[in-house]
């Protein structure tokens, strides 16, 4: 699962805001769902099928918009959807599901209930546990482009993101290095979160 990443405008131009979990296709078992589309009485839905899968097996519904599950039923239990945080398809997309705009949940909370509700059937649990170390070094390197003409604000806010890793520390004399010294450290922790590299 990977955190939902959205940007608005702060006195840098550009700044994020962490959400929800996001739960891909890669965080279930859909070896042995049956794979459909849906939406097929709705115009556009010949532009749009390829990003509209469902799955389905055993009375569990697994709706998604490109690589992301926006809503599920299960037997006994009420279609749940996710509010559009994404865009303009997507929200056709949640359209054609069917559920109304004010009875989807927020990211955090469609999250508890997918969890509570698909785990007792066996399709949570794909091939990719959630890595919050690789999320927490895709959101610095991202800052780090951001801010690229800001070296100290851009040191400063992803030392902050860093600084609640589990199992990560800082050294003693991290407030003595220079600007650059830190940069420089921070990007190889950048580079060994996202893709292992510990190399260099």
């Amino acid at each position: 699962m990977d955190r939902f990443l959205w940007f608005d405008c702060n006195a840098y131009g550009t700044c994020f805001v962490l959400g929800g979990f996001i739960m891909k296709k890669i965080d279930f078992n859909l070896d042995g769902m049956h794979r459909d589309t849906y939406g097929e009485g709705n115009r556009a839905y010949q532009l749009r099928k390829a990003h509209c899968d469902v799955y389905s097996k055993d009375g569990v519904e697994l709706y998604f918009s490109y690589e992301t599950l926006v809503a599920f039923k299960v037997s006994g239990y009420q279609l749940v959807s996710v509010e559009n945080c994404w865009g303009p398809t997507t929200g056709k997309h949640l359209n054609w599901i069917g559920e109304p705009k004010d009875a989807r949940l927020s990211l955090d909370d469609f999250e508890t209930v997918a969890k509570e509700h698909l785990e007792p059937h066996g399709v949570l649990g794909g091939s990719s546990a959630s890595d919050p170390l690789k999320t927490v070094g895709m959101v610095s390197a991202l800052f780090d482009l951001i801010c690229a003409d800001d070296k100290e604000a851009s040191v400063k806010y992803r030392k902050n993101f860093y600084k609640n890793v589990d199992g990560l520390s800082f050294p003693p004399d991290w407030d003595e290095l220079t600007t650059q010294e830190k940069d420089e450290r921070l990007s190889k922790v950048d580079s060994f979160a996202i893709k292992g590299d510990n190399h260099g």
